[in-house]
């Protein structure tokens, strides 16, 4: 669908007369059912998930309404569809904005110290020649968050698997008999985070190194419905009290995921900025300078000088006086937030506000972190947004020098490629999650950066085993799992070892399986069985490592998921989330304006 130009390749006045009447047709009437029989037929032929209709029903009913309004606007558009996406019309009413022209302009001025694409890298060399020398290096520690996702009715005895949006609460269905269907004492791996897990969260935060700055990155409430953002950001609400009760002096920025929306992912970008930006810029102001909170309460996005910060001290102002943090709102990639589909281009005007950011910096001598909810490269990020940042990143290689993110709830990384030569630039750090939902360990990572140059020398994850802590409290701990270079035998945590580290994931079965180990923080099922992997139409799929080596290295070497399509070779259409890829690319196509 995507690197193709195909702008006249069919046009025909007889075709184009043809697909607008059809389209007309099918608009008039698949487009005109009744938003109950629409998501009937939607959830029928999708049977995704096997939940409780009622719950299931307010979300749908929500989004079918959206997404109908959306396909008119635009995807089944006659005009739309057979001027560009087919296309068989003379673009008359929609002018195309490929990826590649905006990629073009972006990286016509590319500065010539960057012309090889290997800044980052050298900054590595550099370190390593001074501390051959023996001359040391100064470092800040960081702390990274996501994924909470506490469910303040969690109840310990109380069935794991109740077939609701959120079990492992009283009174959803009777008492199971079996032990293994009840909610532990520290949490379960089929449910959303036991709020006692804080507890020791507060103990293992003072017993590892005080951080210089914590980035937190969303996703805070439980998995329930929740009809308006009021009542999915009081996750984020209690965890901030957490926060500023037993660590006053924190030094924090924070980010909304997409479940503090309410209902979930739904956006709108009509309006700007969702309530709950207002609710959390409010919750957030004393972490925000004046400026910074009102941006992100008006845009829903916001970027801020570390020194700006009102609980930075003064020593960490004077070394860091150049380091801005950059919050970026992932909703307008998000393929669930259906208010994407009708939108011509640039929502919220957001990549021209992070072009500006970043040309800002550049002038200004600033480096940068770069950090959001859903990072780029996942399928569940829409590939036209993704494309562009890689090219925001390719051209600003010197100015961002880390990349954060959540979502996924597994550790992970994606290597940010340059946009010609495809070359390691940069990388993206998904940090495992702190619930425990889907099989997981819960977990914080705790990055070690150089401070002048503030790239990472270290990144080490804490985790939490649930399933012994469940058996005896005296396991009841976050202890350090594993640091990322001595894991991998890396030789530091520049993009090219990254890229190495993925190329070897091709051909090494035993580096692979401990990746997907850690993906998960070590969570049971994933120590003990290598030939499952989740959430194939809401099933488990057998597959072996050595037929999967080669997703692993796509899936890691890549920061745009339409590459890491093309990285597959094709060798898999049947898998989910390559199907939906397709189908969201073709729902939500390309961006355009309106002639």
């Amino acid at each position: 669908m995507y690197g193709l130009d195909k702008s006249r390749l069919f046009e025909d006045p007889i075709l184009c007369g043809l697909c607008k009447s059809i389209i007309s047709v099918f608009s008039e009437t698949f487009l005109s059912l009744d938003a109950v029989k629409m998501f009937q037929v939607i959830n029928y032929l999708q049977n995704s998930y096997k939940l409780d209709y009622e719950e299931s029903w307010q979300w749908g009913y929500k989004e079918i309404e959206i997404l109908v309004d959306g396909l008119k606007k635009k995807t089944f558009n006659p005009n739309y569809l057979c001027e560009i996406t087919l296309p068989l019309c003379k673009k008359e009413h929609f002018k195309m904005q490929t990826r590649e022209s905006y990629a073009e302009r972006i990286l016509s001025d590319k500065p010539k110290f960057i012309k090889n694409d290997d800044f980052i890298d050298n900054l590595y060399k550099r370190i390593m020649n001074l501390q051959n020398q023996g001359r040391g290096r100064q470092t800040i520690t960081v702390h990274h968050f996501s994924d909470f996702h506490l469910d303040y009715e969690y109840v310990a005895g109380e069935s794991n698997s109740c077939k609701k949006l959120v079990c492992c609460r009283s009174n959803l269905v009777p008492t199971p008999e079996s032990h293994k269907e009840r909610a532990g004492k520290w949490g379960d791996y089929r449910c959303d985070t036991n709020p006692k897990m804080m507890e020791k969260l507060t103990s293992a935060l003072k017993s590892v190194k005080k951080p210089a700055f914590t980035i937190w990155t969303g996703d805070n409430t439980d998995h329930g419905f929740h009809k308006n953002s009021r009542i999915a950001t009081k996750a984020s609400m209690e965890i901030t009290k957490y926060f500023k009760k037993n660590f006053p002096e924190a030094v924090v920025f924070g980010i909304h995921g997409n479940h503090e929306i309410g209902p979930m992912s739904l956006q709108n970008f009509k309006e700007g900025a969702d309530e709950a930006m207002k609710i959390l810029a409010e919750t957030w102001k004393d972490w925000m300078s004046p400026h910074a909170y009102k941006e992100y309460k008006d845009k829903s996005y916001y970027s801020m000088l570390l020194s700006e910060h009102p609980k930075a001290p003064k020593f960490l102002k004077n070394m860091l006086r150049n380091v801005r943090l950059i919050g970026y709102n992932s909703e307008t990639c998000d393929i669930y937030n259906k208010y994407i589909v009708g939108e011509m281009g640039d929502s919220l005007q957001q990549l021209e506000w992070l072009e500006g950011v970043l040309k800002h910096m550049e002038q200004n001598c600033e480096i940068g972190i770069f950090f959001s909810h859903i990072s780029p490269g996942m399928d569940g990020c829409f590939s036209e947004n993704s494309a562009r940042i890689q090219a925001l990143m390719d051209r600003y290689q010197h100015v961002i020098r880390l990349n954060l993110f959540g979502h996924t709830h597994q550790e992970e990384y994606e290597i940010i490629r340059s946009v010609k030569n495809r070359k390691p630039i940069g990388v993206n750090h998904l940090v495992p999650s702190f619930t425990t939902i889907n099989n997981q360990n819960p977990s914080f990572r705790v990055f070690t950066l150089d401070a002048q140059t503030l790239i990472p020398l270290s990144i080490e994850t804490y985790t939490f085993d649930l399933q012994k802590a469940n058996q005896d409290d005296k396991f009841a701990v976050f202890e350090r799992n594993h640091e990322m270079t001595q894991e991998y035998n890396m030789r530091d945590l520049s993009p090219s070892s990254f890229y190495e580290l993925s190329q070897k994931f091709q051909v090494n079965e035993t580096l692979a399986s401990k990746y997907l180990v850690n993906k998960n923080a070590g969570a049971i099922d994933y120590v003990q069985i290598f030939n499952l992997i989740p959430y194939k139409f809401g099933t488990y799929l057998n597959f072996t490592i050595k037929n999967n080596l080669k997703p692993i290295s796509c899936s890691t070497s890549n920061s745009v998921y339409s590459d890491t399509r093309k990285c597959y070779q094709w060798q898999d259409l049947t898998g989910h989330y390559e199907v939906r890829s397709y189908v969201y690319d073709f729902l939500y196509g390309y961006w355009v304006d309106q002639v």
